[in-house]
């Protein structure tokens, strides 16, 4: 899952570029370790680029490397780079050593005595069912599949609800197979006989665990060595704002938490949270600004609210002090549901509004 061209949302434009280099030269080092081991065949598990990103360049250069690897590549489709007609595959001049898998169909490519079973996104969504009625010849050959899908029902692999080509390891044992090379997960692993690689580097900051490649060897069983390529990653620091008097004071505790997170490798994003003191500015564009030389990338979060004194508030008789009164009254009203997680809205934001205060962010 090397997702070239990924845009790299939330980062700024000069982190973001330079977070694409490093994407494409994590691959050119996972194309080196396969020259250092001579392996027999190359595979992609799908997602080997961005297809509403890539540029005409990346997927020529990505044809050019391969080329120069003088051995055998399989490529698959993936959600993010479906095989589409007209589509940055068909529109690359691959080499001859490179073959790319078009249809949803399992077909197979034979290696030596190993056979490797490719099925592709091909623009809809990939169904795995057909694992349940599909068999590999029993030729004494191995046979491995190689699927851009969910694996579920294996502890820590990946999010049971995620939807895209959800398949067990169970399914692929009964289908004959000794083992899948699956795509999508951007988490080495190797368990129950399903193997992810993972993403050569993270690729946000819900990208936690290893990354890089993996080293299979079909030798009768079949064994993998995961190897990690990246040397970046993406880290969260939460800094807690409580009672903060002014942006200075939010500063020093920005300062201090960040001093723990290593400065030259981390993408950071910086949440900050908690009551702040009223009349405390939050500013996250300085934020960004004062420490972005630090970090080789980094964003802010506010996600502080003012801690307003609600029941000296609705002591006052004023305006703010009936919107108060008012909203406490249907809030004693109603004790679940939207009709209440409304009313909590309105009366946090309408005291800021009432006040002439800065709106927080709300999810």
């Amino acid at each position: 899952d090397v997702h070239l061209d990924r845009p790299f949302r939330g980062l700024e434009p000069e982190a973001a570029r330079a977070a694409r280099v490093a994407l494409k030269d994590a691959f050119r080092r996972c194309l080196e370790a396969a020259r250092e081991h001579a392996v027999d065949l190359v595979t992609v598990g799908g997602d080997l680029w961005e297809h509403e990103h890539v540029t005409t360049d990346t997927a020529r250069s990505v044809a050019f490397e391969l080329g120069q690897l003088e051995r055998p590549v399989l490529l698959i489709a993936g959600n993010h780079d479906p095989a589409v007609p007209g589509g940055p595959h068909d529109r690359t001049d691959w080499p001859p050593n490179v073959t790319v898998a078009r249809s949803d169909v399992p077909s197979e490519h034979r290696f030596g005595d190993v056979s490797v079973w490719a099925s592709s996104w091909t623009g809809g969504n990939l169904d795995a069912r057909f694992l349940d009625t599909f068999h590999a010849p029993a030729d004494g050959r191995v046979h491995l599949l190689l699927l851009h899908g969910t694996c579920q029902g294996v502890a820590w692999f990946a999010d049971e609800t995620d939807a895209h080509c959800p398949f067990t390891p169970t399914q692929v044992r009964n289908a004959g197979f000794a083992a899948c090379l699956a795509g999508h997960w951007h988490r080495a692993a190797w368990r129950e006989g399903v193997c992810y690689p993972g993403s050569p580097e993270p690729l946000g900051w819900g990208d936690q665990g290893g990354h890089g490649y993996a080293l299979v060897h079909v030798s009768g069983d079949v064994t993998v060595e995961l190897v990690s390529t990246a040397r970046s990653r993406f880290e969260t620091a939460v800094v807690d704002c409580a009672d903060a008097a002014a942006g200075a004071e939010i500063r020093d505790r920005v300062e201090r938490r960040l001093a723990a997170f290593e400065r030259t490798t981390t993408y950071v994003r910086v949440e900050l949270v908690g009551p702040v003191a009223p009349g405390c500015e939050v500013d996250t564009a300085q934020l960004a600004q004062d420490y972005r030389h630090r970090f080789l990338g980094i964003r802010v979060e506010d996600h502080t609210t003012v801690a307003h004194d609600l029941d000296a508030i609705a002591a006052q008789p004023t305006v703010e002090g009936r919107f108060v009164r008012m909203l406490r009254e249907r809030l004693e009203r109603t004790t679940e549901g939207r009709e209440r997680d409304v009313a909590e809205l309105a009366l946090r934001l309408g005291v800021h509004a009432l006040r002439g205060e800065r709106l927080p962010d709300v999810d």
